[in-house]
C-alpha cells in the first residue's frame, strides 16, 4: 500500500474481508525502504475455519482490503476478484509434416499456450506462447522424418490456475511423414498426393493452378471427347 500522508509512520494495520469471511482480518503493514510505501501478508484458504493469519475464501469471492486514509478522511479500499477454476481444454489437434508440427486446441477462459514434447516420454522440448487467448495455434520446428513424437499442451490462466492434457497420463502421439524415396515418380494424374501448389499474391499475378486431369484439361479448351480416346 502507498500513501505519502505517512511517511513518518513505521506500520500501520488494514482490514481485508471476503465474501465468505465478511469480518475478516487486521493484517499489519510494515514501512519499506520507499518512503510511503507498505507491505504485509495475509494467507487464503479454502478452509471455513482459518487461522490467525489465514482468510476464508471461496471460487468467486471478492477479497477487499481497506484504510483509513487522513487526507480525505474517508476509508480508501481496494478489491480482487478469487478464480479457484482451472481451465478446460479441448478440441486438440495436430498437423505435422516432415519437419515441422501445428498445434492447436481451445479453453474454456483466456490462457496461455504450452507444448512439451519429445521423442520419448521425458519430452525435453517446448513451445509457448504467452498470450491470454481461448483458440491457441503453436508450431514446433526441428522435426526429423518418420519419428513418434509424444506431447501434453499446457494452458494457464491470469489467476495462475493450470491444466495439463496429457491424454489421461498416456500423453498424446503424433508420426512424421515417412520421406520420400529417389526415384519418385507422379504423372500428375491420379491426386494430389505429395505434393501441392502455391498461388503467386494476386498483386503479381492473376494466374490461380489446381490439380485437374489432362481430359478435364483439354475439355476446358473446347477439345471433343472423341478426340482424347481412353
Amino acid at each position: 500500500m502507498g500513501d505519502s500522508d505517512l511517511l513518518p509512520v513505521d506500520s500501520l494495520t488494514v482490514q481485508v474481508t471476503s465474501d465468505t469471511a465478511p469480518a475478516g482480518r487486521e493484517v499489519p503493514l510494515q514501512a519499506t525502504a520507499v518512503p510511503g510505501l507498505f507491505r504485509g501478508f495475509l494467507s487464503l484458504t479454502t478452509n471455513l475455519t482459518a487461522g490467525s493469519n489465514e482468510l476464508s475464501v471461496r471460487d468467486g469471492d471478492t477479497v477487499t482490503a481497506s484504510y483509513h486514509d487522513l487526507s480525505p478522511n474517508n476509508i480508501v479500499a481496494a478489491s480482487a476478484m478469487i478464480d479457484l477454476q482451472r481451465p478446460g481444454i479441448s478440441n486438440i489437434v495436430v498437423d505435422a509434416t516432415y519437419q515441422e508440427a501445428d498445434f492447436s486446441w481451445d479453453t474454456t477462459e483466456p490462457t496461455d499456450a504450452l507444448v512439451q514434447f519429445g521423442e520419448s516420454t521425458f519430452l525435453g522440448r517446448t513451445a509457448y506462447a504467452s498470450a491470454l487467448l481461448t483458440s491457441h495455434d503453436l508450431t514446433v520446428i526441428g522435426l526429423q522424418p518418420d519419428r513418434t513424437y509424444y506431447y501434453q499442451v499446457v494452458s494457464r490462466d491470469l489467476a495462475g490456475n493450470t491444466t495439463v492434457d496429457d491424454n489421461g497420463g498416456k500423453l498424446y502421439t503424433f508420426v512424421t511423414p515417412k520421406p520420400l524415396l529417389p526415384p519418385w515418380f507422379d504423372d500428375f494424374e491420379h491426386g494430389s498426393t505429395n505434393w501441392s501448389v502455391q498461388d503467386a499474391d494476386e498483386e503479381d499475378s492473376n494466374v490461380n493452378w489446381e490439380l485437374a486431369s489432362l481430359r478435364t484439361l483439354w475439355r476446358l479448351r473446347g477439345i471433343p471427347d472423341e478426340c482424347l480416346g481412353n
